[in-house]
């Protein structure tokens, strides 16, 4: 996306909120820092030029996520259940696709307009399934919390090997550390995601 044109930088008027925040995400892509700087440079733009579309870096950070959230696929048809393992699934697999974004996510709690868009998917889903007021809210929290609990750690897992554990202090620990070092993969978030399907028909049986 750099400016081929040497050294001229680029017009204001030639800039468009969608180029910018696409060129936000080729510099975080690549690990740069995510400073206006480094934007208008990788643009071939002024940074004072980018102010006009986005008033303050966090503005254009915020826009960034968004973007990214409005990747995530809604499922329509099936069963809530069918559907809520989609979804959750689909939201995890984009968040993984994109471990640069969770931080900046933690960074910024307000949600934007996919986020929420998102939050009212499962709110559709838990209602159908029939819960309903502070029952579907806590369903949404949880499913929330399941995907980027999962998300913070896939993104900053070490790619060293966890350390020995000590069997004779931590036992249960030692014997089931296979399984602990799989935390955060498909399987292990299936597996729980089954859990947290689980707990809400039994809330609902109650």
């Amino acid at each position: 996306m750099k400016n081929s044109g040497g050294n001229e930088r680029r017009r204001r008027g030639s800039l468009s909120r969608e180029e910018i925040v696409a060129a936000a995400e080729v510099v975080a892509r690549d690990a740069r820092p995510l400073t206006i700087r480094e934007i208008s440079s990788e643009m071939g733009a002024s940074p004072m030029s980018l102010y006009r579309y986005f008033p303050t870096r966090e503005d254009l950070m915020a826009a960034l996520v968004d973007t990214i959230l409005e990747r995530v696929v809604v499922p329509s048809g099936g069963p809530w259940d069918s559907r809520l393992h989609q979804l959750a699934e689909e939201h995890s697999r984009v968040l993984s696709a994109h471990p640069w974004a969770v931080p900046i996510l933690f960074d910024h709690p307000v949600p934007g307009l996919n986020a929420m868009r998102l939050g009212e998917s499962y709110l559709e889903i838990f209602t159908e399934a029939g819960m309903n007021g502070d029952d579907a809210v806590t369903g949404l929290m949880s499913v929330l919390a399941l995907v980027y609990g999962r998300a913070g750690f896939v993104a900053g897992k070490p790619t060293t090997a966890l350390p020995t554990v000590p069997a004779s202090r931590l036992p249960l620990s030692s014997a089931n550390a296979g399984q602990l070092s799989e935390y955060g993969d498909e399987k292990t978030f299936s597996a729980v995601l089954e859990l947290l399907v689980m707990g809400v028909k039994f809330r609902l049986r109650a």
